[in-house]
């Protein structure tokens, strides 16, 4: 018997060019293009986890063959996908109306998983070395506004239009997947704490106003995740240089990552757990010891 239906947005995955070894690395895949291998997302990882608990996982990303591809690899209960465009109202609207008709057919609670992933900007925006991994000097101001849309407004599209789902749930859960540089930034990471930080702030002023309508909010803000963003070799050289300052010399070998099912983990917790969890950080083993307090 299923525990709930879960719609978790923002799933994909990115082409691997990397292997990285340390101590928790993830599972390179063959991806949906014919001789490519990938590395899936951290609301990947959920959808994996949610499914072994049995949950139905809903997954939302922009790229239907991703999906598709995700699902027949990895889940075994049931799952369903669409391609949807989250700053698009029409296209959430069809999205949230397939929850609603699932959520009559079941009659199971829903909640909601939400990334605000850069892949979809990405398409749209131009960043010097195609790296967010930029100096204040190099960040383009004009993408500043995109990025921030990316994970704010499309939160707020979907929230909006599930709104008649939580009105008629005792209790409703929210998680939002953001990053540890939303608290914990360092050189280089400019546009990425921009954004973190953005949805970090919004995060915490919707608790305020949610909890009295018994819909929780829980942030999630993972470290190093071995999603393939890592792999660009632009973004591992800032990486590198910014770890150097700190007195870590990191290369492929001893690069502190863990797997996207270390996300998907603690959005189980989240989901599963009867209390409010408001936020939970999570670090692979290494990542930066001097900050683990």
């Amino acid at each position: 018997m299923a525990k709930g239906i879960v719609l978790i947005t923002g799933v994909g995955m990115k082409e691997a060019k990397k292997k990285f070894k340390q101590p928790d690395p993830a599972d390179i895949i063959d991806g949906h293009t014919p001789g490519k291998k990938a590395k899936i997302n951290s609301p990947a990882g959920a959808a994996i986890e949610l499914n072994k608990k049995d949950y139905i996982v809903c997954m939302s990303g922009d790229c239907d063959h991703c999906l598709e591809h995700i699902g027949k690899k990895f889940l075994k209960g049931e799952y369903h996908f669409k391609e949807a465009d989250l700053l698009n109202k029409s296209s959430v609207k069809s999205l949230i109306d397939d929850i609603k008709r699932l959520k009559k057919e079941k009659n199971l609670p829903v909640h909601l998983v939400h990334y605000g992933g850069m892949s979809g900007v990405a398409s749209k925006v131009s960043l010097p070395k195609e790296t967010v991994a930029l100096s204040p000097w190099e960040v383009p101001s004009e993408t500043i506004s995109s990025y921030v849309e990316a994970n704010c407004a499309s939160l707020l599209n979907v929230m909006q239009e599930m709104k008649e789902i939580f009105n008629e749930q005792e209790i409703s859960k929210i998680v939002i997947i953001s990053a540890i540089s939303a608290i914990r930034t360092k050189r280089l990471h400019t546009l990425d704490a921009i954004q973190k930080s953005a949805i970090h702030a919004m995060a915490r002023s919707m608790a305020l106003d949610l909890t009295k309508e018994k819909i929780y909010i829980t942030e999630i803000m993972p470290g190093i995740t071995d999603t393939g963003f890592y792999d660009e070799e632009e973004t591992f050289k800032a990486m590198q240089l910014a770890s150097e300052e700190f007195g870590y010399k990191y290369n492929e070998d001893n690069f502190p990552v863990f797997k996207p099912e270390r996300v998907g983990e603690a959005v189980v917790f989240a989901i599963d757990t009867n209390a409010h969890i408001r936020e939970l950080s999570l670090m692979p083993y290494g990542q930066y010891p001097h900050l683990g307090a």
